[in-house]
């Protein structure tokens, strides 16, 4: 559902049948957002919270460590089957006399078991073809383990 620039998402999935009986998996997520105006400027929030595994393994595979090019699950890429919430903050601004968008982000992850992720980056769209974006994050395990830092750079480039 979505009016004007608040949207609220809402979704879930289950398995429904495998071989081994005992088996289950579920999970369901729900989110708001406040986008920023339609060119991109201003403020943008994120808010959401997230049970179980709701995502399916294809998605699991893009945010493992040992994904081809991953960078550590920066988006707080945990499946445990506790509640996680997530919350991001952005906000648009014009540069380079109005031919550039800069978008610094701020994301908190955090989850049920004391897994912990901080995330910060800049995300820079030069015309609709040409967006780049670099962030850095640091993940707390629970159990004593030592935090892990990660750094992600994309560039997307359309012709």
């Amino acid at each position: 559902w979505s009016k004007g620039r608040i949207a609220v998402e809402i979704g879930g999935r289950g398995l429904l049948t495998h071989a081994d009986d005992a088996y289950r998996e579920w999970g369901y997520r729900g989110s708001v957002q406040y986008a920023p105006s339609a060119d991109g400027r201003g403020l943008s929030l994120k808010l959401g919270s997230a049970w179980g595994r709701e995502q399916s393994g294809v998605q699991a595979l893009f945010e493992s460590e040992n994904a081809p090019g991953g960078a550590g699950g920066l988006g707080g890429g945990s499946h445990a089957a506790g509640q996680r919430w997530q919350a991001e903050l952005g906000y648009g601004l014009r540069g380079l006399r109005g031919r550039a968008q800069f978008t610094p982000v701020l994301g908190v992850d955090a989850g049920e078991g004391g897994e912990r992720t901080l995330r910060f980056g800049l995300g820079v769209a030069v015309g609709a073809d040409t967006r780049m974006s670099l962030e850095a994050g640091r993940r707390e395990n629970a159990g004593g383990h030592p935090p892990e830092h990660a750094v992600r750079l994309n560039l997307q480039w359309r012709f």
